[in-house]
């Protein structure tokens, strides 16, 4: 065995990717890594950014929007300077509202015939595994493009 062959063997076996056959004109590339790439780029950059707030706040706690007061306040003491957390629990809170936002904008989508859209979101996002008609990359650039025209609509995207 050539010791091409044998790092080319060593590479499959260790990241479970088939390479394709190399032409001479470049390096081999994967193919299911290519696949993942286009999926990616073909995603508007806003829409993804918000269904990542959306997929964490699904895990967080189901989905739940927190209730109650935080867990440090500003002290009147200092002259109202606010804890060192302060900012993050801020951050969270807002999240937690951009997430409450797109989960109600999905659950809109699906009731006006989005079906199929919304479940190739969840698929890439929660990895929510579906089996649907039609091209899942397709299916999720269309639901992406909807998602962000009204995540536009109510103010959570830019």
């Amino acid at each position: 065995m050539n010791p091409e062959a044998a790092q080319d063997a060593s590479t499959e076996r260790d990241f479970g990717v088939r390479r394709t056959a190399q032409t001479g004109d470049g390096p081999a590339r994967s193919t299911k890594r290519n696949v993942l790439i286009t999926i990616t780029e073909s995603i508007p950059i806003e829409a993804d950014r918000v269904l990542h707030i959306w997929a964490w706040y699904k895990r967080q706690e189901g989905g739940a929007v927190a209730l109650g007061y935080p867990k440090r306040s500003a002290g009147l003491a200092s002259g109202g300077g606010a804890g060192e957390d302060a900012f993050a629990e801020m951050v969270e809170a807002a999240d937690r509202r951009t997430g409450a936002i797109s989960d109600a904008i999905l659950a809109e989508m699906e009731l006006h015939g989005h079906q199929r859209q919304v479940m190739a979101i969840w698929n890439r996002y929660l990895g929510d595994v579906a089996r649907f008609r039609g091209c899942p990359a397709d299916l999720l650039e269309d639901g992406c493009e909807t998602f962000l025209i009204e995540a536009k609509r109510r103010g959570i995207a830019v």
